[in-house]
C-alpha cells in the first residue's frame, strides 16, 4: 500500500537493480554469470576451480533462471527498503 510516487520510485529502483535471464546466459557462456548476478565470492570460486572442472558450469546453465529469480527477489526487497527509508 504505497502512494503512487513511492510505487514509481520502487519500480525505477527495481528496474535499475533487476537482472535479465538472457543476459545471464550470455555471461554464462564466457564465465561471468555470478559477477553479473552480484555474487562475487561465487564468481571467484568459479574461476578458481575452473568452473568446477566444467561440471559446475554445465549445472549452472540449468540453474540460471532460478539464480536470476533469487537475485531479482533480493533486488525487489532492496528497492522496497530504499523507498521506505525515503519516508513512504
Amino acid at each position: 500500500e504505497l502512494p503512487p510516487e513511492a510505487q514509481e520510485a520502487f519500480w525505477d529502483e527495481y528496474r535499475r537493480r533487476a537482472r535479465s535471464v538472457g543476459v545471464a546466459y550470455l555471461c554464462c557462456c564466457v564465465g561471468f554469470h555470478y559477477a553479473y548476478l552480484r555474487r562475487w565470492w561465487r564468481q571467484w570460486l568459479f574461476w578458481f576451480t575452473l568452473g568446477g572442472v566444467l561440471f559446475w558450469w554445465v549445472a549452472d546453465f540449468f540453474r540460471l533462471p532460478r539464480l536470476v529469480e533469487e537475485t531479482n527477489r533480493d533486488a525487489a526487497m532492496d528497492a522496497l527498503r530504499m523507498v521506505r527509508l525515503m519516508g513512504w
